[in-house]
């Protein structure tokens, strides 16, 4: 999955998600700054020539009543 071009357009990606920005709507701005430092220092080992890549799957599964 891409999540930006970059570490910085990633950084902001991610921060700029509802429930990022309804998790931390009460934090310090300091400890903000802190925490997206962080996570851009965390988010460099995944920078490719196509963007900040993290690999990972998700799976979707559902089920219907009366298969067994």
């Amino acid at each position: 999955m891409t999540f930006g071009a970059d570490a910085d357009d990633a950084v902001d990606f991610l921060f700029a998600m509802g429930p990022t920005r309804y998790n931390l709507r009460d934090v310090d701005p300091a400890t903000v700054a802190r925490l997206r430092a962080d996570v851009h220092d965390a988010l460099t080992e995944f920078e490719t020539a196509d963007g900040v890549r993290i690999p990972g799957s998700v799976w979707i599964v559902t089920a219907s009543p009366g298969h067994a």
